[in-house]
């Protein structure tokens, strides 16, 4: 089965054609705008060229089967994969209010996949489902919501599809050393802007992300967890309004602003310059305390494992953590297993999706 796969973001439309059981891609690349329905168009075009370019090369261009699109955000109203149907978009119209940033986008990119491939059907993936289900005491802030004029503002995760799909490995290898109890995980999502979730079997019962990925821990331009009087100082001393703080906060600041420049996870973990290392040991400090809390909801844990294009980091990273856990712990508990997560968000979702074709039943209703 020929999965293209499609993962809008705010500022590009990324894309990659697999085969099922192939390790590397047919084809894979990176469009600009595509948000507004006549740029959406304009988007798949360059994406067919692109497809067809490749079968140039090769002996033929695999015709999608069936289209993953990533969905940044479902809310509580898609908790799990579903197949685009006509109900779909009075759906997806129910959260505008929720992420108006998001759902007009993905509205016009699906309707014009439906023109662009008019017999394929459409899987929607969305990274939120996996933590429809988090407790009320995870998911809700000590606030009035009737302040905030948006409906359902709650924390949510933002790496929910790699998340599950890592948790679920280490569930198939305790089982085939006959451990059937629910493993206490602690997912780590190593991307641009890192997530830690606590899951307890197929339930994640505590993330550091929020109502928005801004939460949690630093990232790669964005500051994580801080101080709310942070942002009315800005406001009051420097003078600045809504957009220049938020722009601050979310592309100026995480180990840019700490480094000083652009940089990567690994550049962080394999320098020794100053910088890089203050990089470094904010993030793992973070990341320690983290694991703490999620701990804490677990009432233990059983593995730790990594996710995500930084993936490879966590080979040091969970050596460091699995040291200050163990050494930490009185209770005689057996050691923690660290995992690492290879597979790319891609084939994740290329595989969901080919799993919904074979499953009728779970089509959106």
């Amino acid at each position: 089965m020929n999965v293209l796969v499609l993962k809008p973001s705010r500022q590009k439309l990324e894309f990659s054609l697999l085969t099922q059981g192939s390790e590397r891609s047919f084809c894979a690349g990176q469009v600009g705008d595509y948000r507004s329905e006549e740029a959406s168009r304009t988007a798949l075009e360059e994406v067919k060229g692109a497809i067809a370019r490749a079968a140039s090369a090769n002996t033929g261009a695999p015709l999608p089967s069936v289209i993953a699109v990533r969905g940044v955000y479902g809310g509580a109203e898609f908790r799990e994969p579903t197949l685009v149907s006509p109900n779909t978009f009075a759906r997806l119209e129910r959260l505008i209010p929720s992420a108006p940033l998001h759902i007009p986008p993905l509205l016009n990119l699906i309707r014009a996949c439906q023109a662009a491939w008019l017999e394929t059907p459409l899987a929607l993936v969305f990274e939120t489902s996996f933590f429809a289900d988090l407790p009320a005491r995870e998911h809700l802030y000590a606030i009035d919501p009737n302040l905030t004029g948006r409906p359902g503002v709650r924390r949510f995760g933002y790496h929910g599809i790699l998340h599950a799909a890592a948790c679920q490995q280490i569930a198939r290898k305790r089982r085939a050393l006959g451990m059937n109890a629910p493993a206490r995980v602690l997912s780590i999502c190593l991307e641009a802007r890192p997530e830690l979730a606590a899951v307890l079997g197929p339930n994640p019962l505590l993330v550091t992300s929020g109502a928005t990925p801004l939460e949690g821990l630093p990232g790669q331009t964005a500051c994580g967890e801080l101080d709310p009087s942070i942002v009315l100082m800005l406001a009051q001393k420097k003078g600045w309004g809504a957009e220049q703080i938020n722009d601050t906060l979310t592309r100026q600041s995480g180990w840019l602003g700490l480094v000083g420049r652009s940089t990567t996870l690994a550049e962080i973990f394999g320098s020794r310059r100053r910088e890089c290392q203050l990089a470094r040991d904010v993030l793992q400090y973070r990341l320690l305390l983290a694991c703490g809390a999620g701990m804490a909801a677990l009432g233990g844990v059983d593995a730790v494992v990594f996710s995500g294009r930084s993936a490879a980091v966590g080979v040091g990273l969970g050596l460091w953590l699995k040291q200050k856990i163990e050494s930490a712990q009185t209770d005689g508990n057996a050691p923690i297993t660290i995992e690492i997560f290879q597979e790319s968000v891609d084939r994740v979702l290329a595989d969901t999706a080919a799993a919904l074709m074979l499953t009728p039943r779970r089509k959106s209703k």
